[in-house]
C-alpha cells in the first residue's frame, strides 16, 4: 500500500470513529441539556443543545421531594452485593469449565450459554412467579438473586476464555514451593509464592 493510500485509509478511519462517537455520545449530551431546562422547553423543537434559560429546579425537585437518599444507598447495597456474588461464583464456574475435564462439560457450558439467546423482557413473568412462591417480592434480596442469577451466564463465558488464554502454571494449584524456572512460569503465582517461601526459610535460619 502506498504512502498516499495508507493516509486516506487512516483518514477515513479516523472520521468512521469520529461519526460513531458522535452517534454514541450526543443522546446522553441531550440529557443532560433536557435535565437543566424547564419542564416546558423539554419537548420544544428544535430542540437546544444548551439550555436557555438553565434551571437547576429539576435537581432540586428530585432531591428534596421524593426519598432520593433512600433510593441511591439501595441502589449501592443491591450493586455491590450482586457484583461481589457474581463474580465470586462466575469465576469458580469460569475456572473449572476452563481448567477441569469432566463428562458432559461442553453440553453443560453449551446450556449455559444458551441462556443468553432469551430476551430478558421474556423472563418477566416467570421471575414474578418465582419470586412471589420463594417469598422475595418487593425485597432488596430478591434483587440480588435476579441480578447474580441473570449475570452468571455471561460472565462466565468471558471469564472462561480469559482463563483459557492463560498458561497452566499461572492457574493451577502450586504444588511446590520451589517452582521450576521457565518462559511459563516467569511472573507466575507459584513462583512468587516459591520466592517468599525461600526467603521465609532463610530469615528464620
Amino acid at each position: 500500500m502506498t504512502p498516499a493510500r495508507r493516509g486516506a485509509s487512516s483518514v477515513l478511519r479516523y472520521v468512521a470513529l469520529i461519526a460513531g462517537a458522535l452517534v454514541m455520545v450526543t443522546p446522553f449530551v441531550y440529557m443532560l441539556s433536557t435535565s437543566f431546562q424547564p419542564q416546558a422547553y423539554v419537548l420544544s423543537l428544535p430542540p437546544q443543545l444548551i439550555p436557555n434559560p438553565a434551571t437547576i429546579d429539576n435537581y432540586t425537585r428530585a432531591l428534596t421531594t421524593e426519598d432520593f437518599a433512600l433510593y441511591f444507598v439501595n441502589s449501592i447495597i443491591v450493586t455491590a452485593i450482586s457484583t461481589f456474588f457474581s463474580v465470586l461464583i462466575s469465576s469458580m464456574m469460569a475456572f473449572a469449565f476452563a481448567r477441569f475435564q469432566f463428562r458432559f462439560k461442553e453440553t453443560i457450558f453449551r446450556v449455559l450459554l444458551a441462556g443468553l439467546t432469551i430476551p430478558a423482557i421474556m423472563l418477566l413473568i416467570p421471575q414474578f412467579v418465582l419470586a412471589k412462591n420463594l417469598g422475595i417480592l418487593d425485597s432488596l434480596g430478591g434483587l440480588i438473586v435476579f441480578y447474580v442469577a441473570g449475570s452468571l451466564s455471561f460472565n462466565t463465558f468471558l471469564l472462561r476464555g480469559f482463563l483459557a488464554s492463560m498458561p497452566g502454571s499461572s492457574t493451577r494449584p502450586c504444588r511446590s514451593t520451589a517452582p521450576r524456572r521457565g518462559p511459563a512460569t516467569r511472573g507466575s503465582p507459584c513462583r512468587w509464592l516459591g520466592r517468599r517461601s525461600r526467603r521465609r526459610r532463610s530469615s528464620h535460619s
